[in-house]
């Protein structure tokens, strides 16, 4: 006896098991920021793709050579795509970060960033202006001012009187008007400016 039978092929389904990748957006890699704000808040922003249902995203930013934990926040997420965003106060230092996203399948974490925060301290002028000057005779102001960054210093006026040295903050000159004037001095630290009128 002989039997036929008919076959039938039958596709089985046990889900997708597609790749989970992760993208930390922003701070770009190697971000520095120099500022006088204090606390200092920094967005961040991390995406995560898969073709599984995502479950949740996390935010990991680490002292320099990951030694501790400077900030962790997990969100939950879902979809096949998300994006999260935190803000974060740092202070003065060197971070890493990165973000690790979870798909119920399986995690990936972005590649590490390194973001440094240097909170700016505002020069400060210490010398004090002589207010005379004598039409025809040599007036000699050196500016001198400290920066606890020990930033180099740049110098500037805001007159046609005179040339303050950028480097030096010295004014060298030999009055030919007579007249009250209003000068403005700075010493710049490449972030911050310190006055003098």
């Amino acid at each position: 006896i002989l039997s036929v039978y008919r076959s039938k092929s039958v596709n089985i389904s046990l889900g997708t098991l597609g790749p989970l990748f992760v993208k930390s957006e922003a701070p770009k890699d190697n971000y520095t920021n120099s500022t006088i704000v204090i606390p200092l808040i920094i967005p961040f922003n991390c995406s995560a793709s898969s073709d599984n249902e995502l479950k949740n995203i996390s935010l990991y930013v680490t002292y320099k050579n990951n030694e501790s934990l400077a900030f962790y926040q997990s969100d939950n997420i879902s979809g096949n795509f998300n994006t999260s965003a935190w803000n974060v106060n740092l202070t003065n230092g060197t971070y890493i970060w990165n973000c690790l996203a979870n798909d119920g399948i399986e995690s990936n974490s972005s590649k590490n960033k390194t973001l440094k925060i240097k909170i700016d301290n505002i020069p400060v002028i210490t010398s004090e202006p002589f207010s005379i000057a004598v039409e025809s005779m040599l007036y000699t102001y050196h500016v001198t001012a400290t920066d606890m960054d020990n930033d180099t210093l740049t110098y500037y006026d805001n007159t046609s009187l005179f040339e303050i040295t950028k480097n030096t903050g010295v004014i060298s000159f030999i009055p030919s008007d007579e007249g009250n004037f209003t000068i403005l001095i700075q010493a710049y630290d490449g972030v911050a400016y310190a006055e003098q009128a």
